[in-house]
């Protein structure tokens, strides 16, 4: 979405927030196993744009050197898919991403044991239609649920880098993201723009569209539609399409309701 320089800057910002002898460590998506699009969460896109699957970013305090991990390549997988960033061309994806190194993931551990202090998210990471907020409230029921033992992701990559990594403290790197994604560059303003306009356009033939006797998701394909044909990938959220006796839902998801 952005040009290299834009989270080259990003990471040098949140560099400068580090004191010198931390590092940072964002642990990327895992792959779902299903036929679905990839998502990166929003904290690794943020800073590095990369949507390579079990990939982890590295950024040391003060100087803002980062480094990459990425899987080795696939081949079977990029005869399907095509070239895909990997840590056995690593000057391709070096070059690609703009970062200052790319190793394999096998390596972070060794790596991150020369500092004292990691920065990582320890809260539930964003990914597509997804917020932090619903995130923790789907968690705390699934913690009611005493035959789940599941973890979020961030949380399990706390646990085991705890374990593979010894003498090292562990802290919370969301404060810091929140506060730099909070102000927003000229290139973000301008993406915000955009997402401004295709919204209003969406909501307009949505609203032209209406009439009694289309499903609310009818509705909200016109509005996914024009998010698709001028270029989006799609809604950041789920639309909330609420008629009848569901209408006072502010949160309302379901959009499978009969209008009358």
């Amino acid at each position: 979405m952005f040009a290299k320089e834009e989270y080259a800057r990003r990471r040098q910002d949140l560099a400068a927030t580090l004191e010198a002898g931390s590092i940072a460590v964002v642990a990327g998506r895992i792959q779902t196993g299903a036929f679905d699009i990839f998502r990166q969460n929003n904290e690794f896109l943020y800073l590095s744009g990369v949507e390579v699957p079990q990939s982890y970013l590295s950024i040391e305090g003060k100087s803002g050197e980062t480094t990459l991990y990425l899987p080795g390549r696939d081949a079977k997988l990029e005869r399907s898919e095509g070239a895909i960033a990997n840590a056995d061309d690593p000057e391709a994806a070096r070059l690609s991403t703009g970062v200052d190194h790319v190793k394999h993931h096998e390596q972070l551990a060794n790596d991150l044991a020369k500092y004292a202090i990691v920065y990582t998210p320890l809260q539930p990471g964003e990914g597509k239609q997804m917020c932090r907020d619903t995130l923790s409230h789907g968690l705390a029921a699934n913690d009611r649920d005493p035959w789940d033992s599941s973890v979020f992701r961030e949380q399990a990559f706390v646990r085991d880098l705890s374990a593979k990594v010894t003498g090292i403290e562990v802290k919370d790197l969301v404060p810091r993201l929140d506060q730099l994604r909070g102000c927003k560059s000229e290139a973000e303003v301008g993406a915000m723009r955009v997402a401004g306009e295709l919204s209003a356009k969406a909501v307009a033939e949505a609203m032209k569209s209406t009439s009694v006797g289309l499903y609310e998701y009818q509705l909200a394909a016109v509005a996914e539609y024009v998010f698709r044909v001028n270029g989006a990938d799609g809604g950041a959220y789920r639309p909330i399409v609420a008629s009848g006796k569901k209408i006072w839902n502010a949160h309302y998801y379901r959009n499978n309701h009969l209008l009358g």
